[in-house]
């Protein structure tokens, strides 16, 4: 045996190489077209919160609507019954139930949504918006809340109460009757015998007997239906109480639901509006989408102002655009004045967040600010 068979030559006999290669690049690429890779790689991809929330605010919207139909089926049964006693007519009292809920529902809606929507972009709410809003929520919560104690306890079937059974012995009586009928006959000289006497006193006694056991059976009956509407009518207030509650906190959720509907919106449009305005800013969008951002800054007669002016500030949608430009004053008799934003006006404010003279500067300014034609208004 030669050397070169013990220790090769590694020239002539090359010792194999390690895999560099990764084992599972072919397993990744299967991986990229299953379908959870698919769901992950949306899952993780950012999306603006328009795409992120959608299917929530679909479900919010379609809950609100059935806490709307649960609000005015509950207040129905009461106000129902309120109107008919009023008409004494059904189809006058369904018809007008019918459509004094639906005019309530749909006011609370609207009211709120407006209340919210100038909330958020706005920071601010008018007093009559407020009390609207409460008021409209006052009365459909107090009628949904009778209204479900009404239906549970005018709906809800009345027990089954048994009476008491005496059939056998009222057929035993009937019985004892006819035999003490039948001893009362056997008589000598009008007057009965010494054997049908004893006979009757033992059938009247029998009979006595008979009417006691059934006096007790009526008694026995007669608590156990007491207990049965006991039982049945504190079941009936606890049902009556828990729908009543649970119509309440509906009517609270309903609150929920369209303040987070504004809320999407807003958002959703918000984030809208600044990358519109990144756009613009950085030269690749069109000033006409610069004027529909919310945040352009208008000056006091109304004409936009240059871009140049507005390099490096940074703008809450919705809620403080730009820096303030009104100038403050402060008058001999201690009051403090201010330069109207839109008009340039001076006036004397009431608070320090106010910046218009009145609403009609207020709303016209926000018109502009939102490329909005104010020509209309």
């Amino acid at each position: 045996m030669s050397i070169f068979q013990i220790f090769p030559n590694p020239e002539a006999d090359p010792s194999p190489t390690l895999e560099t290669t990764n084992p599972h690049s072919q397993r990744h690429k299967e991986f990229d077209n299953t379908r959870l890779f698919k769901r992950l790689a949306d899952k993780h991809t950012p999306k603006p919160y328009w795409k992120a929330y959608r299917g929530i605010h679909n479900a919010v919207s379609g809950v609100s609507l059935l806490f709307n139909a649960l609000s005015a089926l509950t207040a129905s049964a009461l106000v129902y019954f309120f109107i008919l006693g009023l008409t004494s007519s059904p189809l006058a009292a369904g018809v007008l139930t019918i459509t004094l809920l639906g005019a309530l529902e749909y006011m609370k809606r609207e009211t709120a949504a407006k209340l919210f929507h100038g909330w958020l972009q706005f920071k601010t709410a008018a007093p009559g918006m407020i009390a609207a809003v409460l008021s409209l929520s006052a009365i459909s919560t107090a009628a949904s809340y009778f209204g479900a104690e009404a239906t549970v306890k005018n709906f809800t079937a009345p027990p089954e109460i048994a009476s008491a059974d005496i059939t056998d012995i009222e057929g035993r009586m009937a019985q004892i009757d006819e035999q003490i009928a039948s001893a009362q006959k056997n008589q000598w000289r009008g007057v009965l015998t010494p054997r049908a006497q004893k006979t009757v006193e033992l059938l009247t006694a029998e009979r006595g007997r008979l009417q006691e056991e059934a006096l007790r059976r009526q008694e026995r009956a007669d608590m156990q239906a007491d207990e049965i509407m006991t039982e049945h009518e504190s079941e009936m207030e606890i049902n009556s109480g828990a729908f009543a509650l649970f119509t309440l906190i509906s009517e609270i959720s309903l609150i929920l639901c369209l303040f987070y509907m504004q809320y999407y919106d807003f958002r959703s449009y918000s984030e809208y509006a600044m990358a519109k305005k990144g756009e613009s800013s950085t030269g690749r969008g069109t000033e006409q989408s610069h004027r529909n951002a919310p945040g352009y800054d208008y000056g006091a007669n109304g004409n936009a102002r240059n871009g140049t002016e507005r390099a490096g500030t940074h703008n809450k949608i919705g809620f403080e655009y730009g820096k303030r430009t009104e100038q403050r004053t402060e008058r001999t008799d201690g009051t403090k004045e201010r330069t109207c934003t839109h008009c340039g006006t001076p006036y004397v404010y009431g608070h320090a967040r106010q910046r218009f003279c009145s609403d009609q500067c207020r709303i016209t300014n926000w018109k502009q600010l939102n490329g909005k034609d104010v020509t209309h208004f």
